[in-house]
């Protein structure tokens, strides 16, 4: 944590359950007691309190028993509504994900890819896909107080620093990100249009949480020039592959709302196709582009 003027006011890093492992603060400064994950850690007793109860950073466990147990179980099935809840239970996944069975886990025993800001359930951390949209919204905010119209163009987008913004550095922190985040190979950077960068890394992401989902296990993504290398025979280049195990090659195509709805479209569904045919065990998808231009 720095000051006002970049100078480093406080230093703090952590065991993965909150555990202080390095702390420096600077002479005559009082430390902040907000620590792991925002929440105030009490200096007597060494807890962090999250509302529902506190957690032990030093045994990785919560001190209490989960309060929101009654809740992870379902109801009967007896209309629409009940039936939506038993599909959706609080825990991701209620009494079916064994890990609340653990009354005292803190995240799923998972702190790195789970949160829980409240004690009774855990949540995935943000991921790469909601900062880019974090990313793009601060744009489109700054376009609004500008008096710029709610379609954004092209042009209007450039201007707006997004292009710099990539070039900045984010965009290879992102990809960095997927990497670490999935841990799968990237290979390769999107097109260097700028709505099609932002626009493929968030497709990446959304495809690869689908593989997860699904019991896939992603190990390579392959991008723009890159694709070459990925050894797909027969297909013109799409935007992106990403290649499992138990799970289907997914072969990504990112298009314009111009692409998807006039006769261009028809060549680009063939350009699919073609891929599904000459490939066999590869799931073609289409998505759209975050911003279109007029």
């Amino acid at each position: 944590m720095t000051d006002p003027d970049g100078q480093e006011y406080e230093h703090i890093e952590y065991t993965p359950y909150g555990e202080l492992w390095v702390e420096k603060t600077r002479d005559g400064i009082d430390a902040i007691p907000f620590r792991f994950t925002g929440k105030e850690l009490d200096a007597e007793t060494g807890l962090y309190y999250y509302g529902a109860r506190y957690l032990d950073p030093k045994t990785s466990v919560w001190l209490s028993a989960d309060p929101a147990l009654g809740e992870y179980v379902p109801g009967a099935p007896v209309d629409e509504e009940a039936r939506k809840r038993n599909g959706n239970l609080p825990g991701m996944g209620g009494v079916f994900n064994t890990v609340n069975l653990h009354l005292y886990h803190y995240a799923g025993n998972n702190p790195i890819k789970y949160t829980d800001p409240s004690g009774l359930a855990p949540e995935i951390v943000n991921t790469t896909k909601d900062i880019l949209a974090d990313v793009i919204d601060s744009v489109v905010a700054d376009l609004e107080k500008s008096g710029s119209e709610a379609r954004y163009s092209f042009k209007q987008l450039v201007n707006a620093g997004l292009k710099g913004v990539l070039d900045g550095g984010l965009e290879d922190k992102i990809i960095a990100g997927i990497g670490e985040y999935y841990g799968v190979e990237v290979i390769g950077k999107p097109h260097d249009v700028p709505w099609h960068r932002v626009s493929t890394l968030a497709a990446v992401c959304e495809d690869l949480d689908k593989i997860v989902e699904e019991g896939g296990t992603p190990n390579t993504v392959y991008m723009n020039r890159a694709l070459s290398t990925a050894g797909l025979n027969g297909a013109t280049r799409p935007d992106y592959i990403i290649k499992s195990e138990g799970a289907d090659t997914v072969i990504g195509e990112v298009r314009s709302a111009g692409q998807m709805n006039n006769s261009g479209a028809q060549k680009l569904d063939q350009k699919s196709k073609t891929m599904y045919m000459d490939n066999p065990g590869t799931r073609p998808v289409v998505k759209p582009l975050l911003f279109y231009s007029e």
